[in-house]
């Protein structure tokens, strides 16, 4: 998976980020939407393992509009 890193000149990509260096599409969305899940488990925490199907899916959605977002041309992301 390739991205354009022109946007990120000099902010520490030096070396292949998750997104560039996965060849796993699927296991990279999972990991994102397990990780996004963890950040919101404040005040009662349910473990992604735990987390029912509903809130699974939705967050696995979130994962791949965020991928696909960040895999997409720089020029796309500016809107042009």
């Amino acid at each position: 998976m390739k991205h354009d890193h022109s946007s990120f000149a000099g902010i520490g990509h030096n070396q292949p980020c998750r997104l560039c260096s996965s060849i796993d599409r699927e296991g990279l969305i999972e990991q994102l939407a397990a990780e996004l899940w963890e950040s919101r488990q404040v005040d009662a925490y349910v473990a992604w393992a735990d987390a029912g199907d509903y809130w699974k899916r939705g967050f696995r959605e979130l994962a791949a509009t965020a991928v696909d977002k960040l895999s997409a041309p720089a020029s796309c992301l500016a809107g042009g």
